[in-house]
């Protein structure tokens, strides 16, 4: 059997939202394409939604290009990262 390459996410939505999917990946199927990546072992994945049922906008997502760390969130306080990272130790941290 031939693997993909890649992983695809469908998503269908309005013509209101079209700025938001021309501007990249919006938050609602984020979450979901992180899990598929992460569960699957793929590294990337395309999403898809066809827009007003008649705009087809693609974007790839890379793994490897997601970075998200603690300090990058402007919201938690500096008290609260140094807790955390007390708390997750090791291999549980690193992920």
């Amino acid at each position: 059997m031939v693997r993909p390459s890649s992983l695809p996410e469908i998503k269908t939505g309005s013509a209101y939202q079209l700025d938001e999917r021309l501007a990249g990946v919006p938050d609602e199927p984020t979450p979901k394409t992180q899990w598929y990546l992460a569960v699957t072992g793929y590294e990337q994945a395309h999403v898809a939604a066809l827009l007003g049922g008649n705009r087809l906008v693609v974007h790839r997502v890379d793994l490897r290009s997601w970075h998200i760390r603690l300090d990058d969130n402007p919201l938690l306080s500096a008290a609260y990262i140094d807790a955390l990272r007390a708390e997750y130790v090791g291999l549980w941290r690193r992920r």
